[in-house]
């Protein structure tokens, strides 16, 4: 296994995980001049061999 640091950032505040988030992180922007909070999750990893991410979102039903 290779080790890993997961981190969730909305609106530029660090909702989990640790270390320093730069301000533009947590935003997304739909029209120019316009801004709006949004969730962003990052995984950080380093490794000497190839590494393969798989990543699955499962929702409830609406």
């Amino acid at each position: 296994p290779v080790p890993f640091c997961l981190s969730l950032v909305r609106a530029g505040e660090l909702l989990y995980g640790e270390g320093e988030v730069p301000p533009t992180r947590g935003w997304v922007s739909p029209t120019y001049g316009v801004k709006e909070p949004a969730l962003s999750l990052a995984v950080e990893a380093r490794s000497a061999d190839s590494v393969q991410f798989i990543t699955e979102f499962i929702f409830p039903p609406p």
